[in-house]
């Protein structure tokens, strides 16, 4: 027995949605629904439809030892980067401030 359901769209921004979900998960704009609701969890879907948190409980990924190092190594990676630019933005507001001082105590003599 096949089940049908459906449900209009009317809003063409919607359509899109569902044309580029189809795309995305490689399925007919039929069973985007029926693909979504395989993979998510419903607790979750309502949580993301209302603008709630999920009620699901939380599950822990576990990882392997090299991932969370790698992951570190990001992390810590970007954190230097970020200072050295951080720093240097500093020195160089710096920089311009003394020279605006100066030069408006210059003018101001």
């Amino acid at each position: 027995m096949r089940k049908i359901y459906s449900q209009s769209i009317t809003k063409c921004q919607s359509q899109l949605a569902l044309s580029n979900l189809a795309k995305g998960l490689g399925v007919p704009e039929s069973r985007v629904l029926e693909s979504i609701l395989e993979s998510i969890d419903t607790s979750d879907l309502t949580a993301l439809a209302t603008g709630r948190r999920s009620t699901s409980e939380k599950s822990n990924t576990q990882l392997d030892i090299q991932t969370i190092e790698a992951i570190r190594d990001e992390i810590s990676q970007g954190f230097s980067l970020l200072s050295e630019r951080v720093l240097s933005a500093a020195h160089a507001g710096g920089r311009e401030g003394v020279l605006d001082l100066c030069s408006s105590a210059l003018s101001g003599e």
